[in-house]
């Protein structure tokens, strides 16, 4: 009887190839290791290093990476470092010394990397390899090579400077996500706040609502009345509030433009306070508005103001009915 093999199943063991090659070379190293033959284990490791490598496994490449430094140590003479070793640190110390951007540095990061990937038992260039990663803007694989350095040289002399700058390094990681779930929450209330711009309509009256940037202005723009909407002469009568919108809070000014009304050509301008709550769409101010105390005749008839007073004023609106843009 046959037995069928599908293509799932084919998928499956060549998916596992991988593992069980570095599986296999781990144990042999192993069982070397053990039996005193510490470089046949140092040439099983390497073996298993490779596979790793090439299955990208970075958890498995570094617990590898362990292994075949602690082989290296007991090893006399040490193996031989590749030609092309020399040639990539020579480069990555080439490219530190013109890097001027980011990019450059990351550069340098590959030649690190590329001479750890063929001799992986040297330790200086983990340390070397962080410390760029971190002029490269890296700070996450800056602190794993560093971590790694430390692990795989745990004697090394600068080992407190390098858990001082592994410390600065996460310290600065977190307050740059706390940066950057603030950027983030700004972004979204200007997102908001953007979204209030337009005509809107509450109760007997319409106003204007625009937005630039942060800068925030409302103005009556129309009445109903005689079963009608009729444009409103907001500079006159109600006059405009216009402030900026910081964390919340609106700080500006109320106008009052008297030039073409009641004949005394003044412009009334006080400062005006509040808050706007974008998420509920709510803007709520105080300020001081001037009005006539009463009014008089020329002998044309023309009208004036026949003096004005200052009062105390809130005024609330909620954009929940856009009539227009």
């Amino acid at each position: 009887m046959h037995r069928i093999v599908t293509l799932p199943m084919m998928l499956l063991t060549l998916s596992l190839l991988p593992a069980m090659a570095i599986a296999g070379e781990l144990e042999s190293g192993d069982a070397a290791l053990q039996a005193g033959k510490t470089r046949e284990a140092f040439n099983h490791y390497m073996a298993a290093y490779g596979e790793a490598l090439a299955a990208n496994d970075p958890a498995r490449v570094d617990s590898l990476r362990l292994k075949v430094v602690a082989a290296v140590a007991l090893l006399n003479p040490p193996p031989a470092v590749p030609d092309e070793v020399y040639l990539r640190e020579g480069a990555a110390e080439a490219a530190v010394r013109l890097a001027r951007s980011p990019q450059e540095f990351k550069n340098a990061a590959e030649e690190y990397l590329a001479a750890i990937r063929l001799a992986p038992w040297l330790t200086a260039d983990y340390f070397n390899l962080g410390v760029v990663l971190e002029k490269a803007g890296d700070p996450e694989q800056a602190i794993r090579y560093l971590k790694l350095y430390l692990q795989l040289a745990p004697n090394a002399p600068d080992t407190i400077e390098v858990k001082k700058r592994i410390g600065g390094l996460q310290y600065a990681q977190s307050h740059a996500g706390a940066e950057a779930q603030l950027e983030q929450q700004r972004q979204q209330q200007q997102a908001q706040l953007a979204a209030m711009a337009g005509l809107w309509q509450a109760g007997p009256s319409r106003y204007r609502v625009t937005l630039a940037g942060n800068q925030l202005t409302i103005e009556l723009a129309a009445t109903w009345y005689d079963n009608g909407w009729h444009a409103a002469a907001a500079p006159i009568y109600n006059g405009f509030w216009r402030g900026t919108v910081e964390n919340g809070r609106f700080s500006g000014s109320f106008t009052q433009d008297w030039s073409q009304a009641w004949g005394n050509g003044s412009r009334y301008e006080r400062s005006c306070s509040g808050t706007v709550d974008v998420a509920a769409r709510t803007i709520s101010l105080h300020y001081r508005e001037l009005n006539p105390a009463g009014i008089a005749y020329t002998t044309e008839r023309a009208m004036f103001a026949a003096g004005f007073n200052e009062q105390e004023r809130d005024f609330s609106l909620t954009l929940n009915n856009r009539v227009g843009n």
